[in-house]
């Protein structure tokens, strides 16, 4: 059984980064997850049961507010990958994510135009068969946004796919951590929160 570094991808669905993802995972068969607004909002889809007709294997949060989405996400994943900015315009989400993953400690990585492998091989450092969280830019914050995020998901789920395990391997280094552990990453490329957190369990999907 071909053991890959990301199993599956969670995002809040929002337009931008956080569907490019879903869609980047859908087309590579992995599984897809992530808490969306209450109602399934999202910038258009404004009315109920809003993007999960498109997406139902997203789960609505209590609130209609974004930032509960966007904490839980960073909460229930291995990884929080935060891509752009592919513009000037401030993007208040990505900004959320960034302090949510320092406040509840889990590691973060800014990918403005990083390499695939690069990215890949961060990723190896933290584990195996990981849940990795995406955010960035609305596409309406950054027009292009959505295609950019695609091409760049693609690339990295297509390596990943492709990978001998032998590759892996190298990159992950010394020792073993199984599916769904952490290990501690090169802190110039991948920052965590304001303490080492403990490997454990896979998080919740």
């Amino acid at each position: 059984m071909t053991v890959r570094t990301i199993l599956r991808i969670r995002s809040g669905g929002q337009t931008g980064a956080d569907r490019a993802a879903l869609d980047a995972a859908l087309e590579f068969g992995l599984d897809v997850a992530g808490w969306c607004p209450a109602g399934g909002w999202a910038e258009d889809f404004p009315e109920p049961p809003g993007l999960l007709v498109a997406y139902p294997q997203l789960r609505p949060t209590p609130s209609a507010d974004p930032a509960q989405r966007t904490a839980w996400n960073v909460r229930d994943a291995h990884a929080t990958l935060v891509v752009g900015p592919f513009s000037e315009t401030p993007s208040p989400g990505s900004d959320l994510t960034v302090a949510a993953a320092h406040v509840l400690v889990r590691p973060l990585l800014r990918a403005g135009g990083a390499d695939p492998d690069v990215i890949l091989h961060v990723l190896d450092r933290v584990g195996l068969e990981l849940t990795l969280n995406v955010a960035g830019p609305r596409e309406s914050e950054a027009p292009g946004t959505y295609a950019a995020t695609l091409a760049l998901l693609r690339a990295i789920l297509e390596r990943d796919r492709d990978r001998d395990p032998g590759q892996r391997e190298l990159s992950r280094g010394d020792g073993s951590a199984g599916a769904g552990t952490a290990r501690t990453p090169p802190r110039s490329i991948l920052r965590w929160g304001r303490a080492t957190p403990r490997p454990g369990a896979p998080p919740a999907s």
